[in-house]
């Protein structure tokens, strides 16, 4: 499961291979924590945090991850939301799918939602801005 290096968002040295592939014993046994975390936790960290996964041990459970990135509106967009393939989507439940979609971000021409709950308008970025986008990242 889920593992982090404690302090790594603050760390001023580089990281060997062998620390970051688990060789270093001393350094995996020292420095790596799993938090333990029951049904329904969230763990919350810096994107600066040295993170990654131990081997998965449970056989009758598959692993399941939920990544939600919290930024700014001028940082929270990444193309990636859109280009899903297929087949990771083909055996999903709709609650699955739901989670899948892409952010409710103007950079996306998604409608947005009204203070009821209801379904808005979208709310677009200005075709200079969307020129832009196209120029720099295709």
């Amino acid at each position: 499961g889920f593992c982090v290096v404690k302090g790594s968002h603050k760390l001023n040295f580089p990281l060997t291979d062998e620390m970051m592939n688990g060789a270093d014993s001393d350094f995996f046994e020292q420095c790596v924590y799993q938090p333990v975390t029951k049904a329904g936790d969230c763990v919350i960290f810096s994107e600066a945090t040295i993170h990654g996964c131990l081997a998965w041990k449970r056989k009758d459970i598959e692993r399941t991850v939920a990544l939600y990135r919290f930024a700014p509106a001028t940082s929270a967009y990444a193309r990636g939301y859109t280009q899903w393939p297929k087949e990771y989507l083909d055996e999903m439940t709709e609650e699955q799918l739901a989670v899948m979609q892409s952010p409710y971000h103007c950079r996306f021409d998604r409608p947005s939602f009204n203070d009821d709950g209801s379904l808005g308008t979208a709310i677009s970025r200005s075709q200079e801005k969307k020129d832009f986008d196209k120029k720099v990242f295709g």
